[in-house]
């Protein structure tokens, strides 16, 4: 770790330039890839792909193209798409990017970069610069699912007429469960008799919990991610009546928001759940603080039967992935990635690996399609309970179905070498 100068803190910037700390931050820690380099007039002899991960770090393209880091050419740059919101809409003031620039390259770089040696090399001259405008400079574009791409043609007229032009760069690689995770997974959930790792898991998360209201055979229903709009917190309550009205119980384990509004639909949704008349009968777990989440998430993740996923977008969908590894059956709208990571139950035998509902609609309507699926969901569940080695079967093939570095890796592998033949 490096000490990142007080002038390009990020207390430094203003609201609209705090994506350009992260810019900041990529760049410092290139430029001191090798300790024992001093980085000052002589050209670097390191080879290097620089992969930026989602439009916080989209300036960094454009700054190392602009010629100001000249002593770091031999460089190849990737540049992967990760959220709709991002590179629908990410925007930067020419203001905001001078300040950048000047702060990097006089604190870091030692060197001049004037509105005139830094700006006009850029060609930026729209009072606004798109992440469309600083796209051009990645040597290779990738996004994380096929779903996502397609969501985004259709949200936006823009990004379709950037694709056409640009789309012989975009490689889509398709995000996968870490493999440490997958181990996690396999030591508690085991292809032979994976129902029994669920009843363990079960247990010991009772205990560790010190819950005496739920027992090992009890469904579990969980809802996992930050507590934000667009994770669907809003649909809290109905998922826990719905679950309920299964005898099942419902975990909500995730992370909170800086967003007071936010904040305050989960504060009412817990309010809702605890005023229930569920609430006696029904077991309800909130898992928030970081520490407990540290200690019981992965038996959270192998206790559940269903991982119920409300998000209104998704560029990949980790928690249908991480769900899939720990053979529980992950309910979602069809929306992003999430078409990608899915087969849709249609049939008994017909090779599903989970549900998914229509994602169009006001949040009335898709909360009613939302606990319809749940609903669904569980009365085949109960039906495979019946008969054990079926049940067996079906989660076998959660398993099976999770997508694991194999997949895709190669393919990350190979535009790797390709860049780096190039360099």
């Amino acid at each position: 770790m490096y000490t990142i100068p007080k002038k390009c803190s990020r207390a430094g910037f203003g609201r609209e330039d705090r994506d350009l700390y992260f810019t900041f931050m990529a760049a410092y820690f290139m430029l001191n890839l090798n300790e024992n380099v001093q980085y000052t007039t002589t050209p670097s002899s390191h080879h290097a792909i620089v992969h930026v991960h989602s439009s916080h770090n989209a300036p960094f393209l454009a700054f190392y193209k602009s010629g100001a880091v000249a002593r770091l050419t031999n460089t190849k740059l990737m540049y992967t798409m990760h959220d709709y919101v991002d590179e629908l809409r990410a925007t930067y003031t020419q203001r905001a990017i001078f300040r950048y620039f000047e702060a990097l390259a006089t604190t870091v770089y030692s060197s001049n970069c004037t509105r005139t040696g830094c700006l006009d090399k850029l060609t930026f001259h729209l009072g606004r610069v798109s992440v469309y405008d600083i796209l051009k400079h990645a040597d290779v574009i990738t996004a994380v699912s096929y779903g996502m791409i397609t969501d985004m043609k259709s949200l936006s007229r823009t990004f379709s007429n950037w694709l056409r032009t640009a789309g012989k760069n975009l490689t889509i690689i398709n995000n996968w469960v870490s493999d440490a995770l997958l181990s996690d997974a396999r030591s508690r959930i085991t292809m032979l008799e994976p129902s029994s790792g669920k009843l363990q898991a079960k247990s010991e998360l009772a205990e560790i919990m010190g819950r005496i209201d739920f027992e090992s055979s009890v469904c579990v229903v969980s809802w996992l991610g930050r507590f934000d709009s667009n994770k669907g917190v809003n649909m809290l309550h109905t998922v826990y009546k719905t679950a309920c009205s299964n005898r099942c119980m419902m975990i909500v384990m995730g992370q909170h928001t800086s967003d007071a509004k936010d904040e305050k639909i989960f504060e009412r949704q817990l309010h809702l759940i605890r005023k229930s008349s569920y609430s006696r009968t029904c077991p309800f777990l909130l898992i928030d603080s970081p520490e407990m989440q540290r200690k019981v998430g992965l038996l959270v993740r192998a206790a559940s039967d269903v991982t119920m996923i409300t998000s209104v977008r998704e560029a990949f969908g980790l928690v249908a992935a991480e769900s899939l590894a720990f053979a529980s059956i992950p309910i979602a709208p069809a929306v992003g990635g999430l078409v990608d990571i899915i087969k849709p139950y249609g049939g008994f035998d017909l090779g599903w690996n989970g549900f998914l509902y229509r994602h169009t609609g006001s949040p009335q309507v898709l909360s009613v399609r939302a606990t319809f699926t749940l609903n669904k969901c569980l009365a085949l569940l109960r039906e495979l309970k019946r008969t054990q080695r079926t049940h067996n079967d079906i989660l076998r093939r959660l398993i099976t179905t999770a997508p694991i570095s194999a997949m895709s890796k190669p393919l990350y592998d190979g535009l790797v070498e390709r860049l780096l033949d190039e360099v």
